[in-house]
């Protein structure tokens, strides 16, 4: 498993950021013609010796991303040097062939020809937009569309008044046919249709013009090219909408393929400027732990949930209205009854003494003396708590007095 190298990302985000937002630039990759070529994979080198030394020539359209690759890879990578030159893509191809240079800098698509004689590409994507510039001075303040402007560019619009300006006729301002940019332009389907051939009345520009020197050839009633980036911080130049938008709009419609180019197999020096300019990173492989065989547990049958029954409502019983405590009359203390002291027992009347007989002398039996009976002690009546009546217990009547024995 491999991650994209941040550094080479980095890069191409900086100068996508002069055109276009990172997603505007993968939508305008989608929606444009894209020159085909397998990628070859490079890695991210860990160390490179200090006496390295890459070559490279081509486009001055790559200059930018050459002049912040060259001075990254020099600071990660000390000792090492990177050489860079801009004698155009031709030159370049042809410093490959002899083995002179490394890396070719190229802003267009390798033809077929250059292909089937062993050129490789490693494409940095399709990023750089191709604006439509015409001078400051121009009359023409118009939107364009993109065939109006191949018209123009084969001579079939002459005028501006064709194209809703003012009644001027159109120069064409063009490049050499080995510039990367023109290159680019062909490449694409209105321009397809018919021979890319700019109006007999064109005016060619030399091979290493700059975009300064565009700007002065435009004048007043010129129209030409240019990398859009670059054409923006020029006074002089101004850039003219296609479809109503401008080259910081996913929508406008051209742009330039950029790349580097080997031939056959990249050198070691190469290699590794390309590792670090669009490589991956390696992680470590891990060996996969074998997953243990797991027996598969038998489905359970779920139980079915019971329906709870519902509980029955309860009337909740009435309180009862406490029935009020009758009034207890209290029972008055039974009044003791007197019981009369007991009639003391008459003394009995002594028997008569017999005359003694003269034979013996009769003593005279004493009377019995009375022995009183006390009085009976009157039961105390107990304190009644309001309850039921009690009965007062009966007054216990004196036994009565047994009479003496004769």
């Amino acid at each position: 498993m491999t991650k994209k190298n941040n550094h080479s990302l980095l890069t191409l985000a900086l100068v996508a950021s002069l055109t276009t937002t990172g997603e505007g630039i993968r939508q305008t990759w989608r929606s444009y013609p894209v020159f085909a070529q397998d990628n070859p994979t490079f890695t991210i080198p860990a160390t490179v010796a200090e006496d390295t030394r890459v070559r490279i020539d081509g486009s001055t359209g790559m200059e930018q991303i050459n002049e912040e690759l060259k001075a990254d890879f020099e600071t990660k990578y000390p000792g090492t040097q990177v050489e860079v030159k801009y004698d155009g893509a031709d030159t370049a191809l042809e410093g490959l062939r002899k083995g002179e240079i490394d890396l070719a800098a190229l802003g267009r698509p390798l033809t077929e020809a250059e292909q089937a004689e062993g050129f490789k590409e490693v494409s940095l994507g399709r990023f750089r937009k191709i604006a439509i510039i015409v001078g400051q001075g121009n009359p023409f303040t118009g939107s364009l569309t993109d065939e109006q402007f191949a018209q123009i560019w084969r001579g079939e619009i002459t005028n501006w008044s064709e194209v809703g300006g003012p009644d001027v006729p159109i120069r064409v301002i063009d490049r050499p046919q080995e510039s990367d940019t023109r290159q680019a332009l062909s490449k694409y389907p209105v321009f397809e249709e018919k021979e890319f051939k700019s109006a007999p009345n064109a005016e060619v520009l030399g091979v290493d013009a700059t975009l300064e020197e565009v700007a002065q050839a435009l004048g007043e009633d010129g129209i030409g090219y240019g990398i859009y980036n670059k054409a923006e911080e020029i006074p002089e130049i101004r850039v003219l909408p296609m479809f109503d938008t401008l080259p910081d709009d996913e929508k406008y419609p051209f742009s330039q393929p950029l790349a580097y180019v080997y031939k056959d197999e990249p050198s070691e020096a190469a290699r590794q400027f390309l590792g670090f300019a669009v490589g991956e990173t390696p992680t470590a492989q891990v060996t996969p732990t074998p997953e243990p065989v797991v027996t598969p547990i038998p489905a359970v049958t779920p139980t079915p949930v019971a329906t709870p029954t519902p509980e029955p409502v309860v009337t909740p019983t009435p309180v009862a209205t406490p029935t009020p405590e009758r009034a207890v009359t209290p029972i008055p203390a039974p009044v003791p009854i007197p019981i009369p002291a007991a009639t003391p027992t008459p003394v009995a009347t002594p028997t008569p003494v017999a005359t003694p007989t003269p034979e013996r002398a009769v003593t005279p039996i004493p009377a019995p003396v009375p022995i009183p009976i006390p009085a009976a002690t009157p039961t105390p009546t107990p304190v009644v708590t309001p309850t039921p009546v009690v009965t007062p217990t009966p007054v216990v009547t004196p036994a009565p007095v047994p009479e003496p024995e004769g």
